[in-house]
């Protein structure tokens, strides 16, 4: 169980990472065909395909905000995921020590009773016999 949970949760850090590694790359080839695009500008004789290398860089530009904003997206969705999963193991580990409770019947009467929504300590998933059983000791208790 624990295995399956540290293979799941790496399979999410390697994939946010995955992306911010995609995303560093594409920024840095952006930022390397603005630097190519700008020096054909400027040292070389002015034509016509210069208005052509202009839109396809705020093309480019473009997809990048858009890339951007996708990356952010998913990280924060990844972020809840993970959130998630730490949240579901605890309350997994809470069930299954209500589980070991209830097969324990030696073990002290606080644990095994729980408060219902009136404030009355209600029996969880105990045998007749162990209610009679512990309903004796309150009475008991009651009367010194």
């Amino acid at each position: 169980m624990f295995q399956q949970k540290q293979n799941v949760l790496y399979r999410i850090t390697r994939r946010i990472h995955q992306r911010q590694r995609f995303l560093t790359i594409h920024g840095f080839l952006l930022v390397n065909w603005i630097i190519l695009s700008l020096y054909l500008y400027v040292f070389n004789d002015r034509n016509i395909y210069h208005q052509d290398s202009i839109l396809f860089t705020l093309l480019w530009i473009g997809i990048f905000v858009i890339h951007y904003r996708y990356v952010q997206s998913k990280e924060r969705q990844d972020e809840e995921l993970l959130n998630v999963i730490n949240n579901a193991g605890e309350k997994r580990k809470f069930h299954y020590e209500e589980e070991y409770v209830q097969q324990r019947p030696d073990m002290a009467e606080e644990y095994r009773m729980r408060l219902g929504d009136d404030g009355e300590l209600v029996h969880g998933d105990l045998t007749e016999e162990e209610i009679a059983f512990y309903e004796q000791q309150e009475r008991n208790q009651q009367r010194t």
